[in-house]
């Protein structure tokens, strides 16, 4: 467009005269056809562009990569810690058995396992801080399942394992038996809390904050909306909320960390999870699955914060 205060010339003429050098950010964003002609008005020097997801590689000149190895050993970015855990069938038992963590005392060790529990209204999973000698046939109702001599004979705190007496080694994180999806998800979400937790109390005092990341697979396993437009959890987001209360509620902190633990209790449950997903023009988070790699580029993320 001629603009008078620039005496009837286009901008982009007066720009283009000085053949600039045009650094362009984000460039697969502005790579239509009609864009890329109208670029080649600036006449520039030399073009730079700067973009972890390049469209056509092929057709630029590489000046200078970045990767991920090398960002972090430039220290330009955080570390980023991944944790994940075991599952595995076994021979002696097709019961759920779960081994969370090794419990360090003054005493003794003990374990924290999670284990199949027949009440009066059906079976239901239990958590249990156990020692040498729990019995886990006697305390689960006398489960078939656990009768093969699942009676704890060692809790080693060197490498995290406890071993049965008949001869079933775990080591923490480890889950064996009959597992459905629902509850491998809890575990996943179990293990990221108490890893955050710990990793949270070690840096609180020197003002480093801690993030942790789940990818998960639907929007609506995290959030859902009512009839009327109303948010609720979805089954991910109901899951950490138990988690996270049960871990909070019984977490073994030390003595005379005031501090933290009214950080604690400062911050609601609700609070302590936000959700990262596209959303649509009412700001509603929109719920697609991870079926191709555009729905897969919108960072589908549960954060813990």
């Amino acid at each position: 467009m001629k603009l008078d205060e620039f005496r009837s010339r286009r901008p982009i003429d007066i720009i283009a005269r000085t053949n600039p050098i045009l650094i362009i950010d984000e460039p697969q964003s502005v790579e239509g056809k009609q864009t890329k002609e109208r670029l080649k008005e600036f006449h520039p020097l030399l073009t730079l562009r700067y973009s972890a997801t390049h469209k056509s590689d092929s057709i630029y000149n590489m000046v200078y990569r970045l990767d991920a190895m090398e960002a972090y050993n430039k220290r330009l970015v955080k570390k980023i810690a991944v944790k994940g855990f075991s599952e595995s069938g076994n021979t002696a038992t097709d019961g759920y058995l779960y081994l969370e963590e090794i419990n360090l005392s003054k005493a003794d060790p003990t374990a924290t396992i999670e284990f199949d529990f027949k009440g009066a209204t059906g079976i239901r999973k239990k958590i249990m801080k156990v020692g040498i000698g729990f019995n886990l046939y006697d305390n689960s109702g006398n489960l078939d399942e656990y009768k093969n001599n699942f009676v704890v004979k060692l809790i080693d705190a060197r490498d995290n394992s406890v071993e049965f007496l008949n001869g079933v080694k775990m080591y923490a994180g480890d889950v064996v038996g009959k597992v459905s999806e629902d509850q491998l998800r809890r575990i996943q979400i179990r293990e990221t809390i108490l890893s955050h937790i710990e990793r949270e109390q070690q840096l609180f005092h020197k003002g480093i904050k801690v993030l942790s990341l789940f990818f998960i697979d639907e929007v609506a396993k995290y959030k859902q909306y009512d009839e009327l437009g109303n948010p609720y959890n979805g089954i991910y987001a109901d899951m950490f909320e138990e988690e996270y209360t049960n871990i909070v509620n019984n977490l073994q902190l030390k003595l005379g960390d005031d501090e933290y633990i009214k950080y604690l209790d400062s911050i609601s449950v609700h609070d302590t999870h936000a959700g990262y997903f596209s959303i649509d023009k009412n700001k509603k988070i929109i719920n697609s699955k991870l079926s191709n790699k555009k729905q897969a580029h919108q960072m589908m993320l549960m954060l813990m914060i």
